[in-house]
């Protein structure tokens, strides 16, 4: 059994010292059917069974985390799943509409290079979801050993069409190179200037299907990997479709997902959070806003309108009337505080100014949304075809 051998070699001074401990569950029944015989490639060098007990010498709280991972112990039973998120999947939205319907506590157990922390894996505090991340732009293989680690937990795998995963990254886009995270600015700015903050593809002000070429090259490292992981899993396996969260679907997503995970959920608490839910989360106006703008000592936030916290919307007051049927004014608030808004509506002379500097603002987010050719999905899929065959 060369896996053992492996990690005998590589452990022998925690060996020496437990050698009682470890050749009584070497010699087991329960180990030699569900590791030897299978020829596991991780097998436990202690009992998982014992580790899980807080009375046990050498239990998960009193031995170091980086031991644990070292000797192959399995995943703390302090989850009731393990959850496999895939980037470009709505994953960020759908982890926060779980959270705030019906309170689902997820703990990420990898770092922002996809890399199993151990810390966080052998977290003993309880959580309903350990989260494994597989971020997009990652050019690597990814290491197996925690899926197999975490094989006795019911696993459930975000999924997406690979097209459109490709189509969303193409359209992701970042912050513009050497512009400063600051998100305030104040009023007579230049808005043009100000605005300016959003690049794609080797900075292009626009998407382009320059970026395919890379993003074809990860997806054949992120996107079909679902089987290869399934199959480690030693209970159910059930997917969820990353177009579950789409505004169409929320509604009745977050009760068939209370349901699932056990959790109750108060329909009047959903019936608050529908704006929020239904609201599309990755924008084309992402990277560009949130913004602060100050007027004075007075703050008014840009953002979309289902995140304006505890501010009210004031885009009506705010901007003309002949300008409120334009698309952009459907995405986001010029939310202010009552007190705030007070205040400005006081100064005449400082509210007009500020209601004119707003008009320039929602032309230019306007004329933005609708310059921003966003890739089509036909458009990506004649692409990699022509590509690829």
């Amino acid at each position: 059994y060369i896996p053992l051998k492996i990690l005998l070699l590589q452990n022998l001074s925690f060996v020496s010292q437990h050698f009682d401990e470890v050749n009584l569950w070497l010699n087991s029944k329960e180990f030699k059917d569900k590791y030897e015989r299978e020829n596991h490639p991780y097998p436990p060098l202690l009992n998982p069974e014992k580790v899980n007990d807080k009375n046990y010498a050498l239990s998960y709280e009193k031995i170091p985390a980086k031991l644990a991972w070292e000797l192959n112990l399995p995943l703390p039973k302090n989850y009731k799943f393990a959850f496999f998120i895939y980037g470009s999947s709505a994953h960020e939205a759908m982890m926060d509409f779980f959270q705030a319907s019906f309170n689902l506590i997820f703990h990420p157990i990898t770092d922002g290079l996809n890399e199993i922390n151990p810390q966080d894996f052998y977290s003993t505090e309880f959580k309903d979801v350990a989260a494994f991340t597989r971020w997009y732009w990652i050019y690597k293989k990814f290491d197996e050993k925690g899926v197999y680690l975490s094989a006795d937990l019911p696993f459930i795998i975000l999924v997406r069409d690979p097209i459109g995963r490709i189509k969303h990254r193409a359209n992701h886009g970042g912050i513009k190179r050497g512009k400063s995270h600051n998100t305030s600015f104040h009023l007579n700015d230049n808005i043009d200037e100000v605005l300016d903050r959003k690049r794609f593809y080797q900075q292009s002000p626009y998407p382009t299907l320059g970026a395919i070429p890379s993003l074809i090259k990860q997806s054949q490292l992120v996107n079909f990997s679902y089987t290869s992981t399934a199959k480690i899993c030693n209970k159910e396996v059930y997917y969820i479709d990353a177009s579950e969260v789409n505004p169409d679907k929320v509604m009745d997503s977050m009760r068939k997902y209370a349901k699932f995970f056990g959790k109750d959920l108060d329909e009047e608490r959903l019936k608050g959070l529908e704006e929020f839910l239904k609201q599309k989360k990755m924008t084309e106006l992402r990277y560009i806003i949130p913004l602060t703008l100050k007027i004075r000592s007075l703050n008014l936030e840009i953002c979309l309108k289902g995140r304006k916290g505890n501010l009210k919307d004031y885009a009506k007051e705010l901007v003309d009337k002949d300008l409120e049927n334009l698309k952009v004014f459907d995405i986001i608030a010029l939310a202010m505080s009552e007190e705030d808004f007070k205040a400005l509506k006081e100064d005449e002379k400082l509210f007009n100014e500020t209601k004119i500097y707003l008009n320039e603002t929602k032309i230019y987010l306007n004329e933005f949304v609708k310059k921003l050719d966003n890739l089509r999905q036909k458009y990506v899929e004649t692409y990699v075809k022509k590509k690829m065959y």
